[in-house]
């Protein structure tokens, strides 16, 4: 089964981007994960990598062509379909623990009262 492989999104913004190489030709096997072309934006130049394996049947760019999002690059013939993300059974939600009750604050202890100074004994100074 052919699989076309098309341009991904690249970034906020970005509609459309110039093919600056072409890194396979028909008849070439590619791998997923290899990059397949470069394209440039107004923001960066940047690699796009091919999402499936197998046998290059057609390359459906060149260099120096804009290319919008999603047009196809290239059809990949016998090579894996792309995996479709499910989404991850959400686990059961764990009871938050009973939290434990703070420790009654035991009342400080009332201070004593300071004796009364005594006054010193009159003395008659020389």
């Amino acid at each position: 089964m052919a699989t076309e492989i098309t341009l991904p999104e690249l970034g906020d913004g970005i509609e459309s981007g110039d093919i600056l190489e072409v890194f396979i030709s028909v008849g070439d096997t590619v791998s997923e994960g290899d990059d397949i072309v470069e394209v440039e934006t107004d923001k960066a130049s940047v690699p796009v990598p091919a999402t499936v394996s197998g046998t290059v049947v057609s390359v459906d760019v060149e260099p120096g062509q804009t290319v919008n999002i999603g047009a196809i690059l290239i059809t990949v013939e016998g090579g894996d379909t792309p995996a479709i993300e499910t989404p991850a059974a959400e686990p059961e939600p764990t009871p938050a623990p009973e939290p434990t009750p703070a420790p009654e604050p035991t009342p400080a202890p009332e201070p004593t009262p300071a004796p009364e100074p005594t006054p010193a004994p009159k003395t008659p100074v020389p």
